[in-house]
């Protein structure tokens, strides 16, 4: 399918004032803060390597009849403004992903009820941006999207079928991929570009044979052929989730979870690989087999479910865990490849929902009636699990990071990862507090430790914070993010109370 399209290039136009308004501060290369509105959504905070960090706020975008127009501000590593510019977006469309990648910044606008489509891509260096316009589909939904050589390709699904494009945003011309898959309940979940040849590859589930399978779909270059490799689990099982990365050109590897056939928790991951054509292993890993899964529990709670493991073990059956694994993607270091994986699980409240009648009589009282039903409440984070395999994908080593009290409407990644050499540390911000651990193979460098996040002013006290966000910067340096309530009664030159949205640099 081609489609058409509109391509317009705007150059940088600079603002004298800022987007936020920002709070002032003593001299701090490290810390910058922001005023908040009360009830307004926070601001998106894009880290962009040594160029910088950039900030927006979609919720703040000024309308007009037909556009919604966003500020992006970008400040230097040293929190300095570097430029600012406007850029006018359909208002009928959400931002629905953006990624940093290849030294630019994209953002793709999209809405389901829709034809209309828009990609912004924004260079980091000075602000200067294209905007482009895309004809889609109504009711598509977008799963997954990257960007590789000036080409945007989109996964999701269109009245509940897979698709999967190509948009060009050199000709604006829009190809629709094959993404016709055996079986039923197809979903197109995730795309990986090979790094060394560009060979773009589609991630399917299907239901084959009452068995839920993971297909990868390699497409040559011309879009029209491709090549599946089929993952087929064990008829007590379904695959539930995969990841591909591809460590040289001719390999592929998938990492996903796989549970008990019709349940959606997961038991345990799975590891596939195959060269050239050829499949060469599919290796399952139960979350009991590890050595370190149920180590976030305290010692009582760890020990009640490991005797409850052996038990089931030594009837040669496996012990049902009810945890969901969010799967990071591969990384390959050295001659081993590591898994890491946030186990989470969804929470239900029930409420109550009342409709109240007035009846008169005598005594003159009202009455009231409701219904109760039960809603989703969030996705309920435990613990990291990060594990070493070798290049024939045994499991060498384990070990789990507990994720305290973290429950997100979404399904996101919170822990995130630092690679020096050998050396991974995996960390998180939790209320203004990161949390990290440090592993070099099996051995544990740094425990897991907790550090404050440092305020503006020596006598700050926080005395309410969100649950906040983390992600790398550049070379051994992170920031921190979210919103904060702070009280100084004791600096005179410095408002007692105030609201910030801060972003922290820190360092490994």
């Amino acid at each position: 399918m081609v489609g058409r399209g509109i391509i317009s290039l705007v150059y940088i136009v600079v603002f004298s004032i800022f987007s936020f308004s920002t709070l002032a501060q003593e001299n701090n290369k490290t810390r910058l803060e922001l005023k908040v509105r009360s009830g307004e959504k926070q601001p998106e905070v894009v880290p962009l390597g040594e160029f910088g960090v950039a900030v927006f706020n979609p919720s703040r975008a000024k309308k007009s009849a037909n556009d919604a127009l966003i500020k992006f501000t970008c400040y230097s590593v040293e929190f300095e403004k570097s430029w600012e510019t406007e850029i006018a977006v359909s208002k009928k469309l959400g931002l629905t992903k953006y990624e940093f990648i290849n030294g630019q910044l994209y953002l793709l606008f999209h809405h389901g009820n829709r034809e209309d489509l828009q990609i912004v891509k924004i260079d980091p260096e000075d602000g200067a941006y294209e905007k482009f316009d895309f004809y889609a589909l109504k009711r598509l939904e977008i799963n997954d999207f990257t960007i590789s050589d000036n080409k945007v390709y989109i996964v999701g699904s269109l009245r509940n079928a897979p698709i999967a494009q190509e948009l060009n945003l050199e000709t604006t011309r829009v190809r629709t991929l094959p993404a016709a898959i055996n079986g039923k309940s197809v979903e197109a979940t995730d795309i990986f570009i090979n790094p060394d040849n560009g060979a773009v590859s589609v991630t399917f589930n299907s239901t084959i044979h009452k068995n839920k399978t993971s297909i990868i779909r390699s497409y040559f270059e011309s879009g029209s052929k491709f090549e599946d490799f089929l993952i087929s689990p064990d008829t007590q099982y379904d695959l539930l989730t995969a990841k591909l990365s591809s460590p040289k050109e001719d390999e592929k590897l998938v990492l996903g979870t796989y549970g008990y056939r019709k349940s959606v928790n997961s038991q345990g991951f799975y590891i596939a690989k195959f060269t050239n054509d050829q499949k060469d292993f599919v290796r399952y890993n139960s979350f009991t087999d590890l050595n370190n899964f149920f180590a976030f529990l305290n010692d009582k709670e760890q020990e009640r479910i490991e005797n409850k493991v052996e038990k089931r073990k030594s009837k040669g059956k496996d012990l049902r865990v009810q945890y969901r694994l969010l799967i990071h993607d591969i990384i390959s270091n050295g001659d081993q490849n590591i898994m890491i994986g946030e186990a989470y699980y969804p929470v239900y409240k029930r409420v109550r929902d009342y409709n109240y009648y007035n009846y008169y009589n005598y005594y003159s009282y009202a009455r009231s009636r409701y219904r109760t039903r039960v809603v989703f409440d969030g996705n309920q984070f435990t613990h990291a699990v990060i594990a070493g395999f070798d290049k024939q994908g045994n499991l060498l080593w384990d070990h789990s990071f507990k994720i305290n009290e973290i429950k997100t409407p979404d399904l996101k990644e919170k822990v995130k990862v630092y690679q020096d050499g050998d050396e991974i540390t995996l960390f998180y911000n939790l209320e203004g507090k990161i949390n990290k651990i440090t592993i070099l193979d099996n051995n544990v460098v740094s425990e897991a430790e907790e550090q404050k996040i440092a305020s503006a002013y020596e006598e700050d006290k926080v005395k309410k914070a969100d649950l906040g966000a983390a992600e790398y910067w550049y070379d051994n340096y992170f920031i921190a993010w979210g919103q904060q309530r702070i009280k100084n009664a004791e600096q005179e030159d410095v408002k007692r109370k105030r609201d910030v949205f801060y972003i922290n640099k820190m360092s490994f």
